[in-house]
């Protein structure tokens, strides 16, 4: 018994101290008879747009807060009679407002920013204006720094107004110039995002804090395709881009190196009817003109793209219902030219050379980028507690290219006497010699490969959030609930011209060039069939398409609660928590390798017979494009680079000539039976 009288006593003693405790931190101003609140929304009237993070302080007192979305704050609980606020943000002179307080009624208004940029001097008694420009890169400079001054994570936050146009609407084009941020490239595209020197797949992207689908059947299997790419998607109508390297309890766990965060603009931020039309012309310096030129395919095409958005946004219902409308088209033209030295550096007794170059390839992959962009986002406050929002996002991206390579071969990558890297002949670095024996199996290797392939890389990614926010006192909820899919495709007879052909021409060669970093070949025919003779290639009619298709879906729910503690106002604190589910599922599909055909018309290869266990037929490769006149008229081409320089047998300057892949898909489509499958079934 004296043991529980003393479990009790110490149990009264911790409640008396933990009530003692809340009568101190209390403030004083909660002992006075009558309170009020004080609500406002702060506007800047040089963008017409209301601020977000605005930092606002009430006079006289230790409590502060930031505007939220709508340009909204508010207090509770000040004393009645008179008060004061300060609003601060970067770049503009501090405002101060006096305010009457009332018991039980909420004082509203609405506080217009100043920038310091355009402050007045008064000189002999009259008030000189100094000259002013409207600067959207100062305006986005400092919603990012009030962005970040806000935010309790270690943040990057810009706006997109800082870097004006983006090429193709490409996040990536704006992120590249962002400390800490690397970027994944596919030729000249960037295509997804690196964080902390993690790969792709660890980084997540989101708009609105809601994960968007990403789909890219290039990046393969495994987890390399979890990673974002940045073609499903455009910065149209993005108002600024959050990049967050600290690990928050609501972030989510696939994404250990950080998120990309992008906010759309909303009607809610603004005042009024905008409507905003930009347009412009996209010029490549290869094809710095407006006349056709060939490219990138068999025919002649402009190589200058119209580009063009719109954007409708407007306020209703006495500014509680707003809607933003955008729609955007990205178009241009890449030229997109690689030249690659193949080198053996595994030096031998018999070959002490330190490095011999054994293959030069050089790549033509002329390129058109089209993107399409619609989204909608709504806003309605349908209580002073209560806002609905909704977000509807679509993107449709095409990149047809048309990669065309040339690799001239002199040895393998090995030692063997035969036909490794000692049968390379000159320096194998300023000369490169490769030597075809007629017959036999020394210097069997040295030949001429033409390959490379065109396809249309198709993407769609649409997006759908509704959302939901509510605020009670010092209690705000928020949820969402999302959709998001999007669907990678490849096309290539479907769009009018076959993926490839494989060619080769065994023949003997010489390579100079004038130093060690020098691009720039010079490559003359020394033996075998001519270069210039389609018919004198071998590989026969073969034809291919592309048929990869990847696929994403996710689901998404959330609901948070944040509860910023009213016994703490020195200190301002709060409470998050919540929860979220989230249910990705992908769909992948490659049967690019079931895609293959043969042409066994007049002129073309001859089928002899099935192969008795697969049923596939059994070919003769004896067949020419060239039969038919199916020589390309669009030529390979190195533009002003000066990379490849031809000469063939008998001297003659020119281009080894190329199979149509125009006219092969048109005769694959006018006349199927006259071509055979012959891929091997798994």
């Amino acid at each position: 018994m004296q043991t529980a009288s003393h479990i009790t006593l110490y149990w009264i003693r911790i409640a008396a101290l933990i009530t003692g405790a809340a009568c101190c931190i209390l403030p004083a101003h909660a002992q006075v008879g009558g309170t009020g609140t004080i609500q406002g929304r702060v506007y800047n009237p040089i963008n017409q747009e209301y601020v977000r993070n605005a930092e606002v302080r009430l006079e006289g007192t230790n409590q502060m807060t930031f505007t939220e979305n709508d340009g909204s704050f508010q207090f509770s609980g000040v004393p009645t009679g008179e008060a004061a606020i300060s609003v601060h943000f970067s770049g503009y002179n501090t405002v101060k407002e006096s305010f009457l307080v009332t018991p039980g009624q909420p004082v509203v208004r609405e506080i217009n920013l100043t920038s310091t940029a355009g402050a007045a001097r008064i000189k002999d008694g009259v008030v000189q204006l100094q000259a002013f420009t409207v600067s959207t890169e100062r305006e986005g400079n400092a919603k990012a720094i009030m962005e970040q001054r806000r935010n309790m994570d270690i943040t990057t936050s810009v706006s997109s107004d800082i870097f004006g146009d983006v090429t193709d609407g490409n996040v990536g084009e704006f992120l590249k110039y962002l400390p800490g941020v690397d970027l994944d490239y596919v030729e000249s595209e960037a295509r997804g995002p690196k964080l902390g020197g993690m790969e792709g797949q660890y980084v997540g992207v989101s708009f609105d804090g809601i994960k968007t689908a990403s789909a890219d059947a290039n990046r393969g299997g495994g987890d390399a395709s979890r990673a974002t790419s940045f073609e499903g998607f455009s910065i149209t109508s993005i108002e600024s881009i959050e990049i967050s390297r600290t690990r928050g309890a609501d972030a989510d766990a696939s994404s250990p190196a950080g998120t990309i965060n992008m906010k759309t603009r909303r009607a809610f931020d603004r005042k009024g009817r905008r409507i905003g039309v930009n347009f412009s012309l996209n010029f490549n310096a290869e094809e710095f003109h407006t006349r056709k030129t060939m490219g990138p395919g068999e025919g002649a095409d402009y190589k200058f793209k119209p580009n063009l958005s719109v954007e409708y946004s407007e306020s209703f219902l006495d500014q509680r219902f707003g809607i933003l409308l955008s729609a955007s088209r990205a178009n241009s033209y890449t030229e997109q030219y690689s030249f690659t030295n193949t080198y053996n550096r595994n030096a031998t007794a018999a070959d002490p050379r330190p490095h011999v170059i054994r293959q030069i390839s050089f790549k033509d992959g002329p390129k058109f980028i089209l993107k399409d962009a619609l989204m909608l986002t709504a806003d309605f406050k349908a209580t002073r507690r209560l806002v609905l929002s909704f977000n509807a996002i679509y993107t449709y991206t095409e990149g047809e290219f048309w990669n065309r390579d040339f690799g001239f071969v002199a040895a393998n990558d090995n030692a063997n006497v035969n036909n490794g890297r000692s049968r390379v002949g000159g320096d194998g670095v300023l000369t490169v010699i490769g030597t075809r024996a007629p017959t036999g199996t020394v210097h069997n290797v040295a030949q001429v490969n033409m390959g490379g392939g065109s396809s249309s890389k198709l993407t769609y990614t649409r997006t759908f959030a509704p959302k939901f926010e509510y605020k009670l006192d010092a209690w705000t909820i928020d949820g969402a609930l999302a959709f998001s899919k999007s669907v990678n495709n490849y096309e290539a007879l479907e769009r009018g011209f076959s993926e490839g052909e494989a060619l080769n021409l065994p023949s003997s060669w010489v390579a100079t060039r004038p130093h060690p970093e020098s691009w720039e070949w010079t490559i003359r025919q020394t033996s075998g069939p001519d270069w210039y003779d389609l018919a004198n290639w071998s590989g026969g009619t073969r034809v291919e398409n592309s048929a990869r298709e990847w696929a994403t879906e996710i689901w998404n729910a959330q609901l948070n609660a944040r509860w910023v503690l009213p016994f703490l106002r020195q200190w301002p604190t709060a409470l998050k928590f919540g929860g979220k589910w989230n249910e990705e599922s992908r769909d992948n599909n490659n049967q690019d390798a079931w895609n293959i055909w043969r042409y066994i018309g007049p002129g073309g290869d001859e089928m002899t017979g099935r192969n008795a266990t697969t049923g596939v037929p059994t070919i003769t490769t004896s067949g020419s494009w060239a039969n038919l006149g199916f020589v390309a008229p669009h030529e390979f081409d190195t533009g002003t680079t000066n990379a490849m320089t031809v000469f063939n047998l008998n001297g003659v300057r020119g281009m080894p000539p190329r199979a149509d892949r125009n006219r092969i898909a048109a005769l694959f489509k006018s006349d199927p039976d006259l071509f055979v499958h012959v891929a091997t079934p798994d």
